[in-house]
This record gives structure tokens, C-alpha cells and sequence, in this order.
């Protein structure tokens, strides 16, 4: 066990009461700067726990963000996923976030939500795991929702398929968004086009050429009608996103197979439909 590294003060945001039955256990952690992750019951509820240290370097990081104004991660988060929640998009109910100071630096947080019970998109998408039919429902609901959430001027930064959730229930397929901290609502450093990098990032390993094509339709198609024109031959402003994000994932993601990160978007699905 590490040594205590004397003491600190909690600042929550959401429902407080619902931190007082983890205020010893986290304590703990943040002092020995030890992760905790995982699902757990609380108060005869599913939920899951996510927390973490920040070292050094990030704390005076999200120390000077926040004396700009900006939140800090588990914060954005938790405003993240009640946004998407109220908009009508899906998302785990966020119940409660904190950040531990110690010497005025923010240096632990958590968040705690509810727990969805679905596989990750990753997972669903996985070969042999679901139908052409169940594939092509998830990724029409996924084109549809980030449409939507771009035309509302919401850019998630961070919508790989290990953050999204396949959902299946009586309103048909939709995806839920996870690890929703970096980006949010209004303007930011990114736009749409780097979401879908993200998530195209590992198309070829995921997607078949057809599926790929669709998607992107599906995605051109949706923001139209909600009333966002896309720029002429907007896929090629994604496929130099997507080669954004892997110059990035590269260097945090040592099997990252750049063999199959590279080929090209389809500009038209198979029928022949332009997609620009």
C-alpha cells in the first residue's frame, strides 16, 4: 500500500447523497492515487463506478482549463450524459461525479452511473456475433443519432465503437454513448467530421465495404433532414479526419493495425447513390 498523501476535500456534482456510501472507499483510492473501475450494486441499483488519478502534469492541465472556465473530465461528463439524455439521445443516467483536491490541484476523480446491460458496438459488431440484419440496424440507428447530435451542435470527440453500446430493445436498435467527456454542446476545437474518423477509424476491421458505404449515406441522407448541408465531397473532410484520429491512436494504441486503417472510404454505396 502507498503511503496517505495527507488530506484532500471532495467536490461533487449531481445527486451527493448517492457518493456517502463510496466517500470511504474513494478516499482510500484517491490518497493511494489507485484505480477503481467496474459494476457494483448500490442501493439495490445496477451501476457502474469509473475512477482514476491525475498525475502531475494533467492535474495543472485541468487546473488552468478550469480557471478558464472549462470543466474538468468526470464534470463534463456527468453534463454530457444528462445533455444527450434530455435531448433524446441514449446514455447511461449519470448519478453523481467528483474530484478530489489536495494543495488547491485537482488530483482523482470518478463518475458513477447507471449500468446499461449491452455489448459495446465493438463487441456486437465482432464477426459471427449478430445478423446482417441486427448489423445494419445498429449502424442506420448510429448514422442517424450522430446526424442528429451534430445538426444540434454537439460533437462527441471521442465516438470509437468500444464507447458506444448496442441496444436493443421494444423502440428497435439504437446505440448509447459512453465516455462522452471530451467534447460536449456549442463550439469546441473539433468538429463533426473528426466523429466520424473516430468511429471509421476501425471500419475496416468492423465493417464490410457495403456496410461502410451505407453508413456514410445514412449519415449524409439524415443530415439533411435535419437541416445541416453537408460540404461538397465531405467524405474526403472525413477519410483526412480519420487519418487524423490514427496519427493520434497510434501512439496510445501500440496494435493498432495501420494495414487496415488506410483504405479508402467508398464514395457511393453499391447501388451506384453519389455520396457527395
Amino acid at each position: 500500500m502507498k503511503p496517505r498523501r495527507g488530506p484532500g476535500t471532495w467536490r461533487l456534482r449531481g445527486a451527493s447523497e448517492r457518493f456517502e456510501p463510496l466517500r470511504v472507499e474513494l478516499s482510500q483510492a484517491a490518497a493511494e492515487a489507485r484505480p477503481v473501475r467496474g459494476r457494483r450494486t448500490l442501493d439495490q441499483q445496477d451501476v457502474y463506478l469509473k475512477a482514476s488519478a491525475l498525475r502531475p502534469w494533467p492535474a495543472l492541465r485541468h487546473a488552468a482549463r478550469r480557471a478558464l472556465g472549462l470543466g474538468l473530465p468526470r464534470w463534463n461528463e456527468l453534463a454530457n450524459l444528462a445533455w444527450l439524455r434530455a435531448a433524446g439521445f441514449r446514455a447511461p443516467r449519470p448519478l453523481v461525479a467528483g474530484v478530489w483536491f489536495r494543495r488547491g490541484l485537482p488530483r482523482y476523480q470518478f463518475l458513477l452511473t447507471e449500468w446499461l446491460p449491452a455489448p459495446t458496438l465493438a463487441e456486437a459488431l465482432a464477426p459471427g456475433r449478430a445478423s446482417a440484419a441486427e448489423r445494419g440496424a445498429w449502424l442506420a440507428a448510429l448514422a442517424r443519432d450522430l446526424a442528429q447530435l451534430h445538426a444540434r451542435g454537439f460533437v462527441h470527440r471521442d465516438p470509437f465503437a468500444r464507447n458506444l453500446l448496442a441496444l436493443q430493445g421494444p423502440e428497435g436498435a439504437r446505440c448509447a454513448f459512453l465516455d462522452a467527456w471530451r467534447g460536449g454542446p456549442g463550439p469546441g476545437w473539433r468538429g463533426p467530421d473528426h466523429d466520424l474518423g473516430c468511429f471509421l477509424l476501425d471500419g475496416g476491421a468492423l465493417l464490410e465495404p457495403d456496410e461502410l458505404a451505407r453508413f456514410l449515406l445514412s449519415y449524409r441522407e439524415e443530415s439533411a433532414r435535419a437541416g445541416r448541408r453537408l460540404a461538397a465531397r465531405w467524405p474526403r473532410r472525413v477519410e483526412r479526419a480519420r487519418r487524423r484520429v490514427l496519427r493520434r491512436e497510434a501512439g496510445r494504441r501500440p496494435g493498432l493495425r495501420v494495414e487496415w486503417a488506410f483504405p479508402p472510404l467508398p464514395m457511393q454505396p453499391p447501388d451506384g447513390t453519389p455520396l457527395s
